[in-house]
């Protein structure tokens, strides 16, 4: 089952927020967004239909992939929008995935349709560093409409242990830090 992000979004915006800030000082120019996987796909979901809600958003190996990639479609509305009127702030992006993400593992490659699913799906899900990397080269032609967009691909890292690499990114750029290897 699947579905729920405006809802969860709106749990963020209305009720978590506020809590917070009932507690702590909160720069609200200054708050970051980070997701992994599906967490990722929500990230770039949060950007393209509220773009207000963060100042920067990381989206770590998202599953662009996911529903014959709906994602695409969020970004091709957001694009017009910013395109019509410009973000009122700077905000960033940073899509970050690991190397070892764009090919097939060998074992992905071994068994049956039924018990490894389809090889064309399954390749167009691995193809994460190149649909990435397209999606930022996308984005980083609104870079006059104030959306700063960057890629990174982490060296030596996976689907499972980049988060931890681009988590450490993502604190560095909620203090203002831009990546020097990001493009």
């Amino acid at each position: 089952e699947y579905g729920g992000a405006d809802a969860f979004l709106d749990f963020i915006e209305s009720d978590l927020k506020p809590r917070i800030e009932s507690r702590f000082r909160i720069d609200r120019t200054r708050q970051t967004l980070f997701g992994h996987s599906y967490g990722g796909l929500f990230v770039l979901h949060t950007l393209y239909t509220r773009p207000q809600a963060f100042s920067t958003y990381v989206a770590s190996s998202p599953s662009i992939w996911w529903n014959n990639r709906y994602i695409e479609k969020e970004e091709q509305a957001f694009t017009r929008k910013v395109n019509a009127t410009a973000l009122p702030r700077e905000t960033r992006l940073l899509i970050g995935v690991g190397e070892g993400e764009q090919t097939l593992l060998q074992r992905e490659l071994r068994g049956s349709p039924t018990e490894t699913g389809n090889l064309e799906w399954r390749r167009g899900r691995r193809r994460m560093v190149d649909s990435t990397r397209e999606l930022a080269e996308r984005l980083e032609e609104l870079s006059s409409r104030n959306l700063v967009a960057m890629h990174r691909t982490f060296d030596n890292e996976s689907h499972v242990s980049v988060p931890s690499v681009a988590l450490a990114t993502a604190v560095s750029m909620a203090f203002g830090i831009r990546p020097a290897d990001a493009r």
